[in-house]
């Protein structure tokens, strides 16, 4: 199931993070594919998406997803909500 799938990838992502918090600068990111390599362009060819994007989640925002409060409502002024506006209004 795709969810535990999801889980186990973001179980391992922070065991492996463990202890490295203080190593790893806030300009260090690591690039973790959830939903695996090639998934996107899989998902545009099937459905016949034109144009995909990667959005980089940052923890805040995900945990807003995970609690259902939309991340721009309480960060409207973020660099972040800013992206997701100038996206939105392109679509």
């Amino acid at each position: 199931m795709l969810s535990e799938d999801l889980v186990q990838v973001v179980m391992k992502q922070l065991e492996s993070t463990k202890g490295n918090d203080s190593e790893q600068s806030d300009d260090e990111t690591e690039k973790v594919q959830i939903f695996g390599s090639g998934h996107k362009q899989r998902l545009s060819e099937q459905y016949g998406i034109e144009h995909t994007f990667s959005v980089p989640l940052l923890d805040r925002i995900a945990a807003n997803g995970d609690s259902g409060q939309p991340f721009i409502l309480d960060y409207p002024d973020s660099p972040q909500a800013f992206i997701y506006k100038q996206l939105a209004k392109s679509v």
